[in-house]
């Protein structure tokens, strides 16, 4: 209850809600931190009686609502606010003393006295400053007076200085005028003379043009007439080829009708012996015949004939041998039978070995014939195979020539077409082009004239490749087409030299001038593909080397652009780089690419770039010319290709005749010979066995015949007897046997004539008079033929060697032609120059001309400029004759689109200017008799000093007030005035002042009475608090001559402590200090009675003793004091004790108190 006691009290006296144990000021509503407030509002009155002079009782009530989230003050029932007072910054302290004081009472009567003090001040300064602004004014007025004098002479020098400068500039004007107008006459005759002599060459060049045109056109046509011949010449070849094969084909024929003619004429003569031979033969064997049956006709004129009863018996005794010799004629008649069966075995066997015999023999002449065939292949073959090879070689050549020539026809005619675009390109280009043939001739004239100049920088160097082209371009810039010199003296020649021929402008590199940086060193080991520029410039002479690194410097050439940006920003260090495409990166960070005008501007570093162009289109086309002759030579490789094609399917045929022969014919061949051998041997065992069975049979038929023969023997006996024979034998052998052999001998002999029959016969079938007629007949056809054909080849031969040699004549012609024609075109180029000399010349006495006549126009445009400015600035001139009414004031206000307009006016004006005559009295005669340009020069700028001295003296004058009489009188006037006014500020100012310092006196004086008891007593309070003479409190003004305008420091040293700032004391201590504040300010003016809670929590026990002791003394005669304590330490040495306490019995919880009185009890 205590705590919500102190808690009320500070609520009324408007302490913080933050200060009071409450996040807002509706918690102090009874019930609400337990969210059951007993109201929506609670208020707090505080009630102080007070007596007026008068002894009335007067009370004032303090109150503090709380409304809503705030509060409200009510003073006697009316709405207020109260300041809270607390100790909490010096200048919080200062304003508590202000008001313990009663210093803050002047406050505002300070304030007013300072402020008309500083007022006074402000207006005695301001008097002060316009009094020295008047005594400047006057001192300026009388400087005014003198500069107007001073001034007014300067302008009559000024003028007299621009009247002689005038007069100066204009007599020497037109003194160069005149001059000039003579020049002028000069350039006019030698134009003339230039200009004749430009005509005779011109008609020269003309004539010899037309001689060269008709050089051109004779040789044109000759080309014509060659191509022409080559053209029938080309026809002719693959006719003259195809006669000479089809004349060798013919000789073959002819070869092979004549072999053939030969073998059939061999095989007639040996067919006529062979029947010779035969009919000889057939002769003998019909003679043979013929003998043999004269033989047998007196043989049988000799023999025995027996009769008819001899016949009959001969007969009977043969049945009867026959019966008896039956069984032996059986054995015989089965030997024989027998014996004749393998005698016709042997004879089919001998004549099947005859006939295999004979047929070997045939197959060996086959063979022979075969092998004959196979060797007249190889000779056919190998004969015809060199002829295709050489066909194929001739082929070969011509198809590769053709080819060749084709290949290399379309690749000059790409490569002319090329050279002709860029020929195209080079002509748009021409008027560039022809820009730089004159920039050229202007190096070569400065190189005659002055030994230092060195060239065109383009010129004196080049890349070391040619894809360093674009990148050395784009790095050499501007300083690609600067000329080199060696001096800076032999530059300025040149520049003047220029000047005065009206060349273009150039830039000039003067190598004793040129500022380089040295090459660093370390950028050739950078690595990648990075390059020094200057390392891949081969340039000459060696000397330029200064300017190509004054233009380069330490530029780096990289392969691609990457790395070209990586070299360029890498490291702390940038550096220029460029890359082959063109792109350039500056320091500064700047990246430009390679443009189109850097790439055609690269290709400058061949000078001679169209005449080059020209000569090789002229050589393409003289290639193309000679290309085209062997292409016309296509139509005679078709003709081998078919010559060649027959002679291949010839050789085709007869290779696969070869290989039949060899591979089926020849073997069948040996196969049959070796099946006809090994049949014959087959044979000849069985020939043997039957020819030694025949034998035996034989042997075995006599034995047979022989028992039959002594049959018959006996049964023939006594018939032999009778006809006279040894046996019947005898008879049948001499009779019979004689027939039978007549018999089979003429068989034989027939057998033999027929067969010889049959062979004459035969061989005279095969008949060899026909094909040798027909053979005959071919072989004359083709020797018809081929004299024919070796006459038409001979023709074509001579027709080919005479278009040779005409064509060779021709080529002669033409190159003398040519060579004519060259001739010519030399003397064409000779007498172009010639005439590019003169066109030279007559541009250059031209520009002359055109330069006099430029100065001409400006020297009279400077006199009109002269005159005008003269009229305008009012210089009078003197005339002889004409007036300044004559000059044109508007001659130039004319605009550029009215050149023509200007002109006729300009013309106009200066003609009507010419009739002025200037009189040059006034210009002194020293000025005229200057001869050298730099002394004119010199005095013309001596007289220009003059003027700009006179008028920057003026002009720094400024334009004097020529009323500076009367306005230094005014100023005079205005002074006095001012005087007296300062005065009047001047006594003011001292008046306030005095009031000022008296009340500041009186608030020092109050404040500090205030401030100096109470420092004083604190020192003694808080040595009493702390029962200890060390302990130290002392208050300090931070402004020592108005203490109350800045704040009070109060500080503390505790009893056996060192000095601490006041927020690093203790709890107890910062009590301690403030109730020795509190105290000592009550001493000073004291409260009726002191509320003080709980000030004790931070005091232990022996601080409590002697706080408690102090303001029990305190409170026995100075002040009543209410205290709050819990500390039994404390409230135990009190007069009476009030105790707060709750009331548990009603409804609502409420607060009570409890009074004891301890006066009347004694003290333990």
């Amino acid at each position: 209850g205590k705590s919500n006691m102190m808690d009320a009290i500070s609520f009324v006296l408007g302490e913080k809600t933050s200060n009071l144990r409450v996040k807002s000021v509706k918690e102090l509503i009874h019930g609400a931190p337990i969210k059951q407030p007993v109201a929506t509002t609670a208020q707090v009155s505080a009630h102080y009686i007070d007596y007026n002079k008068d002894g009335e009782k007067q009370e004032t009530i303090f109150c503090r609502r709380i409304v809503g989230s705030g509060t409200e003050y009510r003073i006697n029932g009316k709405l207020g606010a109260v300041e809270s007072i607390a100790m909490k910054t010096p200048k919080e302290r200062t304003a508590m003393f202000e008001k313990i004081s009663g210093s803050g009472e002047l406050i505002e009567e300070y304030d007013k006295k300072k402020q008309e003090m500083l007022t006074a001040e402000e207006d005695t300064t301001f008097s002060l400053n316009k009094k020295k602004g008047i005594n400047a004014e006057r001192k300026e007025a009388r400087a005014e007076k003198e500069e107007a004098e001073k001034y007014k002479k300067l302008t009559q020098d000024l003028f007299d200085a621009k009247l002689q400068a005038q007069l100066f500039k204009l007599y020497y004007a037109e003194q160069d005028l005149k001059n000039f107008e003579v020049e002028l006459k000069e350039h006019n005759n030698e134009l003339e003379k230039i200009k004749s002599r430009k005509v005779t060459v011109e008609t020269q060049l003309k004539l010899k043009k037309s001689e060269g045109g008709k050089f051109s056109r004779e040789i044109a046509l000759k080309d014509k007439d060659i191509s022409e011949k080559e053209a029938e010449i080309s026809k002719k070849q693959p006719l003259y080829l195809k006669a000479k094969q089809v004349t060798q084909h013919e000789i073959k024929k002819m070869e092979d009708a004549n072999n053939a003619y030969n073998k059939h004429k061999k095989n007639a003569d040996k067919q006529k012996d062979e029947i010779k031979d035969l009919e000889k033969s057939l002769i003998e064997i019909q003679k043979l015949a013929k003998a043999y049956e004269q033989e047998i006709g007196e043989s049988q004129g000799q023999s025995l004939h027996l009769i008819g009863s001899q016949m009959a018996e001969y007969n009977q005794l043969k049945e009867m041998a026959g019966k008896e010799t039956s069984e032996v004629q059986t054995r015989l008649d089965k030997i024989n039978r027998e014996q004749k069966g393998d005698i016709a075995n042997l004879h089919q066997l001998n004549q099947r070995k005859l006939n295999l015999e004979s047929r070997l023999k045939e197959l060996k002449e086959e063979r022979a014939q075969l092998h004959q065939r196979v060797k007249d292949s190889c000779d056919y073959i190998a004969a015809n195979e060199a002829k295709l090879s050489e066909l194929n070689d001739q082929h070969n050549i011509l198809n590769k020539n053709v080819n060749e020539a084709n290949e290399r026809y379309n690749q000059k005619c790409s490569l002319l077409e090329g050279v002709e675009l860029e020929l195209g390109e080079a002509k748009a280009d021409k008027n560039e082009d022809a820009r730089s043939q004159e920039r050229a001739e202007t190096v070569k004239k400065l190189k005659e004239l002055y030994p230092g100049v060195y060239g065109r920088l383009v010129d004196l160097c080049e890349p070391v490749h040619k894809r360093y082209a674009i990148a050395i371009t784009k790095v050499l810039g501007k300083y690609m087409d600067g000329i080199v010199v060696d001096t800076e003296k032999t530059g300025r020649e040149c520049v003047q030299y220029m000047k005065e021929q009206s060349l273009p402008r150039e830039t000039f590199m003067p190598l004793d001038t040129l500022k380089i940086k040295s090459t660093n060193e370390q950028l050739r080991e950078i690595g990648g593909s990075a390059k020094l520029v200057i390392d891949i410039i081969k340039y000459d002479p060696s000397c330029i080397k200064k300017a190509l690194q004054f233009s380069c410097g330490n530029s780096l050439v990289c392969d691609t652009a990457e790395e070209a940006r990586q070299v360029a920003f890498r490291g702390s260090e940038r550096r220029r780089t460029v890359s082959i495409d063109g792109t350039l990166f500056e320091k500064s960070g700047v990246i430009s690419g390679g443009l189109g005008a850097v790439k055609i501007k690269a290709k400058r570093w061949d000078s001679k770039r169209i005449d080059q162009l020209k000569q090789k289109r002229d050589e393409y086309q003289a290639e193309l010319k000679e290309l085209q002759g062997e292409r016309r030579k296509a139509p005679g490789l078709s003709e081998l290709k078919s010559l060649i094609q027959g002679l291949e399917a010839k050789l085709k045929w007869t290779k696969r005749d070869k290989e039949t022969i060899e591979n089926q014919t020849m073997t069948r061949n040996e196969r049959e010979m070796e099946v006809i051998n090994s049949k014959i041997e087959e044979i000849l065992p069985d020939i043997a066995n039957f020819t030694e069975s025949i034998k035996k049979r034989e042997k075995e038929v006599q034995k047979i015949e022989k028992e039959k023969n002594v049959i018959e023997d006996q049964i023939f006996a006594s018939f032999c007897l009778q006809i006279g024979v040894q046996n019947i034998r005898q008879y049948e052998e001499t009779q019979l046997v004689a027939q039978q052999e007549k018999t089979e001998k003429m068989l034989q002999f027939q057998k033999q004539e027929g067969k010889l029959q049959n062979q004459i016969d035969y061989l005279k079938s095969c008949d060899h008079t026909e094909q040798m007629k027909k053979l005959e007949k071919k072989i004359k056809e083709s020797e018809v033929e081929i004299e024919k054909l070796k006459i038409e080849e001979k023709k074509l031969l001579k027709d080919i060697d005479i278009n040779l040699n005409e064509l060779d004549k021709w080529r002669q012609e033409i190159q003398v032609m040519k060579t004519n024609a060259e001739k010519k075109d030399a003397d064409i180029k000779e007498a172009k120059k010639l005439l590019n000399v003169i066109l030279k010349d007559e541009s250059s006495v031209e520009k002359k001309k055109s330069f006099k006549e430029r100065q001409i126009e400006e020297k009279r445009s400077d006199r009109h400029s002269l005159l005008k400015q003269c009229k305008m600035d009012d210089i009078t001139i003197p005339f002889k004759k004409g007036s300044m009414n004559d000059i044109e004031a508007s001659g130039n206000t004319l605009s550029q689109t009215d050149d023509e307009m200007q002109g006729s006016q300009g013309s106009v004006t200066y003609n009507k200017e010419n009739s002025v005559i200037i009189d040059y009295a006034k210009l002194k005669d020293e000025y005229k008799k200057l001869a050298d340009e730099v002394e004119i020069k010199n005095v013309q700028q001596e007289l220009t000093s003059t003027i700009t001295s006179l008028e920057s003296t003026i002009s720094r004058i400024v334009a004097p007030n020529m009323k500076a009489v009367s306005r230094l009188d005014e100023v005079q006037n205005r002074l006095k005035e001012t005087n007296d006014e300062f005065e009047n500020t001047r006594k003011r100012a001292k008046k306030a002042k005095a009031e000022y310092e008296a009340i500041q006196k009186e608030r020092y004086d109050k404040f500090m009475d205030a401030f100096e008891h109470v420092s004083q007593k604190i020192d003694e309070i808080y040595k009493e608090l702390s029962n200890n003479s060390s302990a130290q409190a002392f208050l300090g003004p931070e402004n020592g001559d108005e203490p109350y305008l800045e704040g009070i420091s109060y500080n503390c040293v505790a009893p056996g402590k060192r000095f601490r700032p006041m927020d690093n004391l203790s709890g107890g201590e910062k009590t301690v200090a403030a109730l020795a504040l509190l105290f000592a300010i009550h001493s000073y003016q004291p409260s009726p009675f002191f509320v003080l809670d709980e000030i004790d929590a931070a005091l232990d026990n022996t601080n409590i003793n002697r706080v408690a002791k102090y303001i029990k003394k305190q409170t026995n005669d100075h002040f009543q004091c209410i205290v709050i304590s819990l500390k039994d330490e404390f409230y135990t040495k009190v007069d009476s004790v009030i105790g707060v306490t709750a009331d548990p019995d009603k409804d609502c919880t409420t607060t009570s108190t409890l009074t004891l009185d301890l006066t009347q009890f004694p003290e333990s």
